[in-house]
């Protein structure tokens, strides 16, 4: 589907460089950013981290 949506000149930039670097399209970088986004953030408690401690002299 096409659409137009209005990008930051600067981000647009990056995302086009990105894309060159990875040697793909800015579409696929588009498609997994906004894939990633609409995923939201990983589940809490995945990792945790726990601090030793240990009895003093």
């Amino acid at each position: 589907m096409r659409t137009t949506v209005d990008i930051a000149d600067r981000l647009l930039l990056d995302a086009k460089k990105r894309a060159a670097e990875e040697g793909t399209t800015l579409r696929a970088v588009l498609e997994e950013a906004l894939r990633a986004w609409l995923a939201g953030p990983p589940p809490a408690g995945a990792w945790q981290f726990r601090w030793r401690t240990e009895r003093g002299r």
